[in-house]
């Protein structure tokens, strides 16, 4: 991704009438099979094939098995995956697009081209909050701007309420791993609070941040600026 200039990251993403908002992706809702799959181990191993069978334990994936060009199974646990992208059939696509839809408002809000055109769900190893060494595979909602902060879905996470009070608005908690630290549940209310600790050391953020207000809508552009500005040589 080239890198933006802070001026030109502050035009764009804190501007009160800036028409170019950063979001993330519409995570699908349930998990979907695809003969299409790609698994990265943490040793660098790469295995594709077709989706075989997989765990899920109170929502997220703990662990998956794929079947090669020549038939043979592999079954790898989530502590021993770095990385799982699914192809995105039809199907997934379509339930993508109902979760980024499914209230009115958001309707007019989601980018169904990024949807159409988007080839993988991609989940990534990470650590559960409050559970020690509990690695599970989790679903990644900003990929391109991940390098140092990877925001995930969150199975289970509150909505807001869509018009007319409808279930199924915009999501209302994320879980956000730092620096492949231990993730971290960041609900609308708390953003604030755990602001500090999510965009640290990093002055070039805080200039661009400067006196805004912090919004939980807004947190997509501050991942994006942090990674824009906070990432090797941009620090």
């Amino acid at each position: 991704m080239k890198i933006m200039t802070k001026t030109l990251l502050i035009a764009l993403l804190f501007s009160a009438n800036t028409i170019l908002a950063q979001t993330f992706i519409s995570a699908v809702s349930q998990f979907q099979t695809s003969d299409d799959c790609e698994m990265t181990l943490l040793d660098g191993t790469v295995i594709k094939g077709k989706f075989g069978s997989a765990m899920i334990n109170n929502e997220y994936l703990s662990s998956i098995s794929l079947k090669d060009a020549d038939g043979n199974k592999h079954k790898h646990k989530a502590e021993e995956v770095k990385e799982l992208k699914i192809k995105m059939g039809f199907l997934a696509k379509m339930d993508a697009a109902n979760e980024g839809s499914s209230s009115i408002s958001e309707a007019f809000q989601t980018d169904y081209n990024e949807i159409i055109n988007r080839e993988y769900i991609i989940y990534r190893q990470a650590l559960l909050p409050k559970k020690k060494d509990k690695y599970r595979l989790m679903q990644l909602v900003n990929p391109g701007f991940d390098s140092r902060i990877q925001v995930f879905d969150h199975p289970g996470g509150k909505e807001s309420k869509g018009i007319g009070g409808i279930t199924g608005g915009k999501e209302k908690s994320y879980l956000v791993v730092v620096d492949g630290q231990k993730s971290v549940t960041v609900k609308k209310g708390d953003y604030k609070k755990l602001f500090g600790d999510i965009y640290q050391d990093c002055p070039a953020f805080t200039e661009v941040v400067g006196d805004q207000k912090i919004k939980f809508w807004d947190m997509a552009a501050h991942v994006f600026a942090y990674d824009q500005l906070c990432s090797g040589e941009n620090q």
